[in-house]
């Protein structure tokens, strides 16, 4: 407690007026609740005669206690009144002894004033987390003469028998803030902390102070876009708004769908964080981890954890303690479709009585709990396929027909050749197909392999298709693009061509199936709506093209495209054909 003891100027007296000055602080006095608070009453006398403060009295404010066995208040005499909002003493009087004068002052030569003292002890009530200023009150309630410029027990704030002390609860007050302070790719090279809309963000919060004194914390929650397989480090900071000192004695952080623990990252070994599965108990499973929690900043762990109390007249910014813990995005377990991953940590235990919050309560709109937001950016590559050309070889001459088609056509077109049957046998008929792969997603990779399924009907030449090679299971597989990289947006197109099988009897619709068989990128990720090499109809990493071929009675050999939604009699059937993507 700093001195707070009054400093008389006596000069206003010799100068003929009738108070002197007295300096002594009168700011609040930080208490805690239970605290002993010992109150000093100096009654001066600056008057000319001698005289005697024969009763005093102080008022008792809401949130302080009289103790009635103090021994100092047995000492001083004090008396309860009947409503218990005020105590009495006659310890000064003039009935308990010449001691208790108060010499008068003599402007001519005096420098000091007489005084007398009396105390009293007060415990405070108040609870620690009020932030009311207790004013308690004392006056002279009866003096031996006809005070000058003040009236005994009237209350009257401004005269000089009665003045007032302050003291306010020095409340415990901690508040943690979460932002992410690094991404990492798997190789542990440092990547941009970036959103959608901005670069290489700063999310360390800003303190802002109104001149009420409410703390605000200024920095940015839009998620941080992050891929499968990337390291995200969190800070999470502990700052002490209060006024006593604290520590944070442990903090947990939720480990969310979309996140998963590195126990081995040297972030999480210096924090000493411990993993705890749904039910509470301590796991060494990350895939079981529900919680985490680290008793890094407690006592326990050494002094210098403390958090200093704010001291608003002295400190512009609370002070604070940061923890970090890393976590890998595992796409995998992501359950929301925006692919937003929420992570919350919160002070889980501390080492006082907090203003307003309770520690481990997931209750989230106190200061001791804040979230920060990652979102997932997706894989996504698609294929389309269709008729490009048909190639038609008839008595040693080609015919080359560009469709002008490039897989967006809805509905989509039919490729029909029709052949003169007196050249049957000696006509060689060819398709070429295009193969378009869209990167449609957020992430840049390769589709490192291509399959396609050859049509019944149709064959496969090796020579017309240098780049393609058949395999065992009769599908034949290019890796042509496994090393051209698609960034999100761009697209790369290949072709293959197949003959078909000359004969009477193969005539008809053709379907011929395309997929991704095989696809690759830096962060690990899977296709966000299809797998490769599944043949599952629906996807868009699979697209089928269809031909027809029919026999024309005489003329020449005619190339057609219909639309696919048609009905034909070809080969002696009616065949209905739709197609479309999901």
């Amino acid at each position: 407690v700093t001195n707070r003891e009054p400093k008389v100027d006596v000069t206003p007296l010799k100068e003929g007026k009738t108070t002197a000055t007295y300096t002594h602080p009168k700011n609040a006095l930080l208490v805690r609740n239970g605290d002993l608070v010992t109150y000093t009453i100096r009654v001066y006398n600056e008057g000319v005669v001698d005289g005697y403060a024969e009763e005093i009295k102080d008022n008792i404010p809401e949130g302080l206690e009289y103790v009635i066995d103090n021994e100092t208040n047995i000492k001083y005499r004090w008396k309860l009144s009947s409503d218990e909002k005020s105590i009495s003493t006659d310890y000064l009087s003039s009935e308990r002894g010449e001691e208790n004068k108060l010499t008068a002052f003599d402007p001519e030569t005096g420098t000091e004033l007489s005084y007398k003292d009396v105390q009293i002890v007060f415990k405070v009530t108040e609870p620690n987390t009020s932030t009311r200023i207790l004013i308690n009150t004392a006056e002279i309630k009866k003096d031996d003469g006809d005070d000058i410029d003040s009236t005994p027990d009237n209350d009257v704030p401004n005269e000089d028998d009665i003045d007032k002390e302050y003291v306010k609860l020095k409340y415990f007050d901690l508040a943690l803030r979460k932002f992410i302070t690094k991404v990492e790719d798997k190789n542990g090279t440092n990547l941009p902390v970036q959103t959608d809309t901005t670069t290489d963000v700063s999310r360390e919060p800003k303190v802002e102070i109104d001149e009420g004194g409410k703390i605000t914390y200024v920095h940015p929650k839009d998620p941080v876009v992050v891929a499968n397989s990337d390291i995200v480090i969190y800070t999470l900071r502990v700052y002490n708004e209060g006024r006593i000192d604290g520590f944070a004695e442990e903090i947990k952080d939720d480990v969310p769908n979309g996140l998963e623990l590195v126990p081995e990252h040297e972030i999480n070994v210096k924090y000493g964080w411990v993993m705890y599965d749904e039910d509470g108990k301590e796991t060494e499973d990350v895939t079981k981890a529900k919680t985490i929690r680290t008793t890094y900043l407690s006592e326990n762990n050494g002094e210098d954890n403390v958090i200093k109390a704010f001291d608003r007249d002295t400190m512009t910014t609370p002070d604070y303690k940061d923890v970090q813990v890393a976590f890998k995005v595992v796409e995998k377990n992501i359950d929301s479709e925006d692919r937003i991953v929420i992570n919350t940590a919160e002070i889980s235990k501390d080492n006082d009585d907090d203003i307003d919050s309770t520690p481990d309560n997931n209750v989230p709109n106190e200061d001791d709990i804040d979230k920060e937001y990652v979102k997932v950016k997706f894989f996504d590559l698609s294929l389309l396929k269709w008729v490009s050309k048909a190639i038609v070889t008839e008595d040693g001459k080609t015919t080359i027909r560009e469709t002008g088609y490039n897989g967006l056509e809805n509905p989509e077109p039919l490729v029909k050749v029709e052949i003169k049957s007196k050249k049957l046998k000696s006509t060689v008929v060819k398709f070429e197909y295009g193969i378009r792969i869209t990167n449609e997603g957020e992430i840049a990779g390769y589709a490192t392999e291509v399959a396609d399924y050859i049509p019944a009907g149709l064959e496969f030449v090796p020579e017309d298709n240098p780049l393609w090679t058949l395999k065992e299971d009769g599908k034949i597989v290019t890796r042509q693009l496994e090393n051209t990289l698609l960034q999100p947006g761009e697209s790369a197109t290949i072709t293959v061509v197949f003959k078909w099988i000359n004969g009477n009897d193969n005539m008809g619709i053709k379907e011929n199936i395309a997929e991704i068989s095989e696809d690759k990128n830096d962060k690990d990720a899977e296709d966000i709506d299809s797998t490769p090499d599944n043949k599952v109809p629906g996807e868009d990493d699979i697209d089928t093209a269809y031909v027809a071929l029919s026999i024309k009675t005489g003329g020449m050999v005619l190339f057609i495209a219909l639309p696919i939604i048609i009905c034909t009699i070809i080969a002696g059937g009616v065949i209905l054909i739709k197609k479309y993507v999901l």
